[in-house]
């Protein structure tokens, strides 16, 4: 489902449009509570800990959330729990977030 396009640049035969559309991933929430200190300090960790991986806060009130990945499925997620689980999160879970995907689309203008 696209959300939403439009014209990025534009020559004389040819225009660049971004298409955004929003896409289910899966993260795994390692840690949450409603001290954003806290939140913070286990975020920081976490990047030590899973260098590569994109890390996510999330506030949804009164609670901040930490999460790490975009899985493109829940399989893809459940293979790396373990190794979560390994380094101390005991408590990670997989999660189901939405996200905005923007792609970049060349269209040749017909004169």
């Amino acid at each position: 489902r696209y959300l939403n396009s439009f014209t990025k640049l534009r020559d004389s035969d040819l225009s660049i449009i971004i298409h955004e559309e929003l896409v289910l991933v899966f993260r795994i929430q390692i840690f949450s509570s409603s001290n954003v200190d806290e939140t913070t300090l286990m975020k920081n960790l976490a990047q030590e800990k899973f260098v590569g991986d994109s890390i996510y806060v999330v506030y949804d009130a009164p609670v901040y959330k930490v999460r790490i990945g975009d899985f493109v499925n829940r399989y893809e997620a459940n293979q790396r729990l373990p190794e979560f689980v390994e380094k101390g999160y005991r408590d990670a879970w997989i999660v189901p977030d939405r996200i905005v995907q923007r792609k970049l689309v060349h269209v040749s203008i017909s004169k």
